[in-house]
């Protein structure tokens, strides 16, 4: 008489079998080449896009930096050097930052559409995209009001309109 059938326990070597047949995997087709070839190129491309968006925003704030420290240091040297119109030489700083600023400002819209259209084109990420151009703009104009002391959409008397330029010609 068998003892495994007596006892009811399943032979050493039928329970092995059973638990590799249920712990096997299916087997999956290989991908072809070309799909892993493709995958590594897209990766790569959006590695790509992320480092340069990310290039542009440290471009812009090197910028702030660098140009916050020149329009202080030259305005620095003109208190020391005592100008003659105090006021006068504080709006040229003021107008050195504010430019500089909008500069960067310009830059930081041009980060924020590179990297929303070129690697996050969701609903949401657009709607982002767009409040936060409608802040920069509304901060651009204000900038342009304090250092131009005009609205954007207003013409500068040394400007000329199209009509004029057209005569002009």
């Amino acid at each position: 008489m068998n003892p495994d059938a007596t006892s009811g326990r399943i032979p050493a070597h039928a329970a092995t079998t059973k638990l590799a047949a249920s712990t096997a995997k299916p087997r999956v087709p290989a991908a072809p080449p070309q799909t892993d070839v493709a995958m590594q190129v897209a990766s790569s491309v959006h590695t790509l896009i992320e480092v340069a968006a990310l290039a542009i925003e440290l471009l812009a704030t090197v910028l702030i930096i660098c140009a916050i420290i020149a329009a202080t240091a030259i305005y620095l040297a003109g208190l020391l050097r005592r100008v003659a119109n105090p006021p006068a030489h504080y709006r040229q700083y003021k107008q050195r930052l504010g430019r500089a600023l909008l500069l960067c400002l310009e830059i930081l819209v041009a980060a924020d559409i590179v990297r929303t259209i070129a690697l996050d084109s969701s609903v949401q990420s657009v709607i982002s995209l767009g409040l936060l151009v409608i802040i920069r703009t509304f901060l651009s104009w204000s900038l342009i009001l304090e250092v131009e002391g005009r609205w954007p959409w207003q013409r500068d008397g040394s400007e000329k309109s199209v009509d004029e330029v057209i005569d002009d010609g």
